[in-house]
C-alpha cells in the first residue's frame, strides 16, 4: 500500500445520527490517524446544524462539480451502501469502488425495484465488496469479504457502579424493532410471578400504542419510558442494567447495538433472524423472530441465574476485542491494499 492514500467516502455523517454514520466517523477518524487523507461526502445537508469538527473533511451535499473533483483526488472511491447518486464520477474518473454494505437493500429479486437492481448488479459487476455480515453477504449475493461492524469503544464500556435493573431495550420505537414483543414477554411473566424492570431508551411512532401495552399489561410500575439518550449518557445507563433485549421483528444486518449493550456489561437476548446473532456472538442467546413464548422462557431462565448471566459477560472480551474501532479500521486499510493490487475480484 501506498504511505498515505486519499479515501473518499460517500456516507451520511453528523448531524444526522445512526449506525451508518458512526460507522463511518469512526472509520474516517482511525484512517486519519493512520496517516491517511479522508473526505467523507455526505447526502445529509448540514442545515444549520451546531458546528463540529472532525479530523477529516466533510462535504455536505456537494455540487457536481466538487464530487467530481473529490473523486479525481483520491485513490479510492468508498461507498457505505450503493448510492446512484454519488456514484456517477467515477464514469470519468476511473478510481476503484469499494462498496461496504450495511443494508438488505430488497435481496428477495421478486420484490426488488429498479434501483435496488440497479444497485446490486454495480456492486457484483464493478466493486470490491465489503459486507458488515455473512448475512448480508448471503442475502444479497455479492463476494468480497466480510468484515464486522465497530463500536465506540471509547464510549462504551465496564463503569463502576451498581448493576440495579433488569432489562434495557435501545432503539426507534417502530414496529419492525419488535418492542410490543418483549412487553407482551414480560406479561407472560408477570403470569408466573416474575417481574422485572425494563427501562425503553428511545422514541418514536409506535411509543403510544406500546404506553397502552404497558397499561393494560398492568406493567406501569415495571416499565419506564427514558426517552432519547446520547451516546455521552446511554454507557453509564446501559452499566445500570443486566440485559439488553433485542426484539426485532425484521433480519437486522448486524446490530451495534448489541455490541454497545455487551460492551457495557449487558448480557443480550435478541431475535435470531439476520445478522444480529453475529454481532451477539458469545455475548448472550437468540430466539425466533416475533416469538414472545420463548422470549420469556428465556428471560426468566436468565433471572434465576446470575452465574449464567456472568459466564456470558466473562464470554464477552474476546468477541468484543474483534469488534473495535483500530481491529476493523485496520481490516480495511488491508482490504484496500488487496483492491489497490488487484489482489480482490467482486465475486
Amino acid at each position: 500500500m501506498k504511505e498515505s492514500l486519499s479515501i473518499c467516502v460517500c456516507a451520511p455523517i453528523y448531524p444526522s445520527v445512526g449506525g451508518i454514520e458512526t460507522l463511518a466517523e469512526e472509520l474516517a477518524s482511525q484512517w486519519t490517524a493512520a496517516g491517511h487523507r479522508v473526505t467523507i461526502v455526505s447526502n445529509i445537508a448540514a442545515n444549520g446544524a451546531a458546528p463540529r469538527s472532525f479530523p477529516f473533511a466533510v462535504l455536505y451535499r456537494p455540487s457536481a462539480n466538487r464530487l467530481f473533483a473529490a473523486a479525481r483526488r483520491c485513490d479510492l472511491f468508498v461507498q457505505i451502501n450503493v448510492s446512484l447518486r454519488t456514484i456517477w464520477p467515477l464514469l470519468l474518473a476511473r478510481r476503484p469502488l469499494i462498496v461496504v454494505h450495511q443494508s438488505l437493500y430488497s435481496a428477495d429479486a421478486k420484490r426488488q425495484g429498479a434501483r435496488d437492481r440497479w444497485k446490486l448488479q454495480i456492486a457484483r459487476r464493478w466493486a470490491h465488496n465489503v459486507s458488515a455480515s455473512a448475512a448480508i453477504q448471503r442475502a444479497i449475493g455479492v463476494g468480497g469479504v466480510v468484515i464486522p461492524n465497530l463500536y465506540e469503544d471509547h464510549k462504551f464500556r465496564l463503569c463502576p457502579g451498581h448493576r440495579d435493573s433488569d432489562l434495557v431495550f435501545v432503539g426507534r420505537l417502530v414496529s419492525d424493532k419488535g418492542v410490543d414483543v418483549l412487553l407482551r414477554a414480560m406479561i407472560l411473566l408477570r403470569s408466573r410471578k416474575r417481574y422485572p424492570s425494563l427501562s425503553i431508551i428511545g422514541d418514536g411512532p409506535e411509543r403510544s400504542k406500546l404506553e397502552k401495552i404497558v397499561l393494560d399489561g398492568d406493567l406501569s410500575g415495571q416499565v419506564a419510558f427514558l426517552g432519547t439518550k446520547n451516546h455521552d449518557e446511554l454507557p453509564r445507563i446501559l452499566n445500570q442494567h443486566r440485559m439488553m433485549v433485542v426484539p426485532s421483528l425484521w433480519n437486522e444486518p448486524f446490530g451495534i447495538v448489541a455490541l454497545e449493550g455487551a460492551a457495557c456489561g449487558c448480557v443480550i437476548i435478541g431475535s435470531a433472524g439476520g445478522g444480529l446473532p453475529e454481532a451477539i456472538g458469545p455475548c448472550g442467546v437468540t430466539f425466533p423472530n416475533g416469538d414472545e413464548q420463548r422470549l420469556a422462557t428465556i428471560l426468566e431462565g436468565l433471572l434465576a441465574s446470575p452465574s449464567e448471566l456472568e459466564r456470558y459477560r466473562t464470554a464477552s472480551a474476546a468477541h468484543l476485542a474483534r469488534h473495535t474501532s483500530d481491529v476493523v479500521s485496520a481490516q480495511y486499510l488491508d482490504f484496500f491494499s488487496k483492491a489497490l493490487n488487484g489482489r480482490v475480484h467482486s465475486e
